[in-house]
């Protein structure tokens, strides 16, 4: 937009006293000092644009409820701001704010303030006076600490302190006690004050990605909390007050340090997800199947070897993660190598499990893959021949595989069971070696045919 297009806008919207009007995707470097005559604005969107800074007239928009400023490149801010006290919501995310001025606490009417993505290093004192703030976002900063005066935000109810270099949470936070949601998600904590207790609105926590080896008792007291994340953490075990997450739906523990599977976990009879990837779990506890209402089972890079029959009391789960774990359950079964793809089809997979280890359920398939490989005229035809048939001839002219041949052999057992060997004869030849691969697999028996080395003399 030239500079020309942009004051016929602004006049024209001076002259019709527009409430609401839309700059963004504009390819703006500046703002012409008429912005200051939109006096009737209530909403002005200048998102995603090049400006990198504001004209002090901005602060004569004093009916502005809605400022979106996001995806510039702001270092600053003007301090006429200051005179928005009627701005309810105001956008910064994505610009290079290293600080913000005092004068931002004048902004007593703001409900929402989003900061996500800037430079900041440290917070005002005067962020305590958003007295109205309901949202605040300050994900992807450089933030250490937080001031005291965060504690005067009292009807704060979505919390994002994601990314940013907490290596502790001040005890202030205890008084937001209207904090509905909290993200500390990719940080540098190690541990949580106890005062996190006092968090009794809290619905959804999120804490991966940090360095936490436990959690305070007192977490137990969030009797509203629906989603906790600790995945990504160093935790070992729970504490037994979680038992008092009565509201819990979702809990994630992938990839800690866990060995066992607290007990504590199966009194949370409203779990819905529950995710143990990436731990050192050998054994899940019988009373896993009081989860009733649990509906996605993530086990996955375990060291599982069986699951307790008590699983099959699951009847809402619709998902279970086996993969990475030394259970006896073909991998084509528990689903693609690729973990970020769905795992395989939960009946098939119970299923199979439980005709295995119940040997009333179990049909024995007297059935076996033999694979010969080695060099081409090391015997592999021969050897397969005379395995069918101990009568045959050996033939020192057989003539070579080409590609691969398969033998079937019938025989009995004084049991009367009769067995049945599929003999896989591999060309040898060079040419054939690159196909090799897609028929040598898992759960079959291997012979290595190879010449002797005085044959040749």
């Amino acid at each position: 937009m030239t500079d020309d297009e942009l004051l016929q806008i602004l006049e024209r919207a001076a002259k019709e006293e527009l409430q609401s009007l839309d700059l963004s995707n504009s390819q703006l470097n500046s703002l012409p000092s008429e912005i200051g005559k939109l006096t009737k604005l209530q909403s002005l969107d200048l998102s995603n644009n090049q400006l990198n800074s504001l004209p002090s007239e901005i602060g004569e928009l004093t009916d502005l409820q809605s400022l979106n400023l996001g995806t510039n490149q702001l270092s600053s801010l003007s301090s006429k701001i200051a005179n928005l006290t009627s701005l309810k919501s105001l956008n910064l995310w994505s610009n290079q704010l290293s600080n913000l001025p005092p004068e931002i606490g004048n902004l007593i009417s703001l409900q929402s303030l989003n900061l996500w993505s800037n430079q900041l290093s440290s917070l005002p004192p005067e962020i305590g006076n958003l007295i109205n703030l309901q949202s605040l976002n300050l994900r992807s900063n450089q933030l250490s600490s937080l001031p005291p005066e965060i504690v005067n935000l009292t009807r704060l109810q979505s919390f994002n302190l994601r990314s940013n270099q907490l290596s502790s949470l001040p005890p202030e936070v205890a008084k937001l006690t209207r904090l509905r949601s909290l993200n500390l998600r990719s940080n540098q904590l190690s541990s949580l004050p106890s005062e996190i207790g006092n968090l009794i609105s809290l619905e959804s926590l999120d804490l991966r990605f940090n360095q936490l080896i436990s959690l305070p008792p007192e977490i137990g007291k969030l009797i509203h909390l629906q989603s906790i994340d600790l995945s990504n953490s160093l935790l070992t075990t729970l504490p037994p007050e979680i038992v008092g997450l009565r509201c819990l739906l979702s809990l994630d523990l992938g990839k800690n340090l866990l060995n066992s599977l607290p007990s504590e976990i199966v009194t949370l009879t409203t779990l819905e997800s529950l995710d143990l990837r990436s731990n050192q779990l050998a054994t899940l506890p019988s009373q896993i199947g009081k989860l009733t209402n649990l509906q996605s089972l993530n086990l996955r890079s375990n060291q599982l070897r069986s699951l307790p029959p008590e699983i099959g009391n699951l009847g809402l789960l619709k998902t279970i993660d086996l993969r990475g774990n030394p259970i006896p359950i073909p991998p084509e079964i528990l689903g693609p190598k690729q973990f970020w793809r769905a795992p395989g089809d939960i009946r098939t997979i119970l299923d199979f499990y439980f005709r295995t280890v119940n040997p009333e359920e179990t049909e024995p398939l007297y059935e076996v893959k033999l694979l010969l490989v080695g060099e081409g005229g090391a015997g592999k035809t021969s050897l397969a021949k005379k395995i069918q048939d101990e009568r045959y001839p050996l033939n020192p002219l057989e003539a070579s595989t080409e590609g691969i041949n398969v033998i079937r052999w019938d025989f009995e057992r004084p049991s009367n069971k009769r067995f049945r060997v599929n003999i896989w004869d591999f060309g040898g030849q060079a040419i054939y070696h690159a196909t090799h691969q897609f028929f040598l697999t898992r759960r079959s028996a291997y012979a290595l045919v190879a010449e002797h080395p005085q044959r040749k003399h």
